[in-house]
Order: structure tokens, then sequence, then C-alpha cells
């Protein structure tokens, strides 16, 4: 009798854990807009080599960026697509990005490039990025 109290006490705080709400997955229209890489990690090690790289989503599901992932591209245009409400799918062919999370100001993904895991923090931009065309 005396271990009842006990168990009802850890019985309860694995219910409490379990009641934590979602954190709000990123839809069309809260990742629209633009975003530049602030921090990168390639292979679990920060790196430099991603500074200055931009995405930029359009309410028609298309994006721009300069990700080298092409190198024969300093700016590169793709449709882009969310799957399972956590995973950006866009390039040619297509890469999946793992959204690891997301705020209204910021974007943090995760792919695998070559053989190479890179995680990606990116804020929302406070002004015009990259090649100044115009997002249709």
């Amino acid at each position: 009798m005396d271990k009842c109290p006990f168990v009802l006490l850890i019985l309860s705080s694995f219910w409490v854990v379990g009641c934590e709400p979602e954190p709000p997955k990123p839809t069309l229209n809260t990742v629209t807009g633009e975003w530049v890489v602030t921090a990168a990690q390639r292979n679990e090690r920060k790196t430099q080599l991603l500074n200055g790289t931009y995405f930029a989503f359009s309410p028609n599901g298309s994006m721009r960026s300069n990700l080298p992932l092409y190198e024969s591209l300093t700016e590169w245009s793709s449709p882009f697509v969310f799957s399972n409400d956590s995973t950006l799918q866009f390039g040619n062919p297509p890469l999946n990005f793992t959204v690891k999370n997301w705020t209204d100001t910021t974007l943090n993904l995760e792919f695998t490039a070559r053989g190479l895991p890179f995680y990606l923090h990116l804020s929302r931009a406070n002004g015009p990025i990259g090649v100044q065309d115009t997002l249709e």
C-alpha cells in the first residue's frame, strides 16, 4: 500500500509529458518569403561554407536559392512541396530537406548532399536578397 502513491505519481508524470502540444508545422503560407543562412554544420561540424546562402519561397510553390548544389549555377530555382508536414522537397533531382524546427523568424533544415549531412539555421531576411528578380 505504501507504494501506491509513488506509482500513481510516476504514471501521472508520463501522462503530463505525453500531453505536450506538438510544435507548429510550417506551411506554404508561413514559409513564404526570404530566408538567409545564419549558421551551418557540415558533417556535424560548423562551417562557413554556406555563409550568404539564401532561400526565397513564393506563395505559388516556387523557390530560388544560391545553395551550391549545382556547380554551374550561382542561383537556381525550383518548384517545392511539403510532404509529411515536415519535409521540404526541391531541386533537380529532388532533395529532401527535413524541417527540424520552425518559428515565424527562424527555420532549421537538415539534408544530405553528396553523402554528407548538413544542418542549416536560417533567419527571415530583413531586406532584399540575391538577384533582384520578382518571384511570380
